[in-house]
């Protein structure tokens, strides 16, 4: 596709760099680097990369990067978090007390990740009764990590997820849930 020159103009994005194995966005990188270097036979190609990341993976080229100050990420996050309180609190008849709590724990928590807090939100989305949110709080995962490992072990049939995990990687385009379903009932 890269050398393609009827492709136009190609964009690359590679999101949270730094939530992968440093072995593998290292790996990553140095087979990224024959790209930066590829022309088309007219010229230089028509690509742009953008990889995200936080600034603890040193591989990145610091010349041609663009860093954005914490503070501002956190003064996003922290706005997001307000928002999405105020209206699950809303939505669920929180008292005021509580929404400042989940307010409280998702903004230590969250370290500056969006996804983790929009994660742990959907989650105590889920529950109406104030006693069982504030116990939510008080084991609220420690890590993204920790997060994804409590949503996978909440899966029940572990083969069904597997074989559509396969079907959704496999596939040569993006499959409809009735499609998926056929294919499960096929099975």
């Amino acid at each position: 596709m890269l050398k393609d020159p009827d492709a136009g103009e190609i964009y690359i994005l590679v999101d949270a760099l730094d939530e992968c194995e440093i072995s593998s966005w290292q790996d990553f990188l140095t087979l990224l680097d024959p790209l930066f270097s590829l022309q088309q036979p007219e010229g230089n190609l028509n690509v742009k990369f953008l990889i995200t990341c936080r600034p603890e993976v040193r591989a990145i080229d610091r010349d041609r990067s663009l860093r954005i100050d914490s503070a501002k990420i956190n003064t996003d996050l922290s706005k997001f978090i307000d928002v999405k309180v105020d209206r699950l609190s809303k939505d669920n008849g929180y008292p005021t007390t509580l929404a400042k709590d989940i307010k409280a724990a998702l903004t230590m928590g969250a370290g500056g990740t969006f996804l983790w807090a929009s994660l742990v939100l959907v989650d105590i989305s889920k529950t109406k009764i104030a006693a069982k949110v504030t116990k939510k709080l008080n084991n609220l995962p420690s890590s993204l990590g920790e997060v994804y490992y409590r949503i996978l072990s909440k899966i029940e049939d572990v083969d069904e997820a597997r074989f559509i995990l396969q079907l959704v990687v496999e596939a040569r385009r993006p499959l409809t849930v009735h499609e998926l379903a056929t294919a499960c009932a096929l099975r």
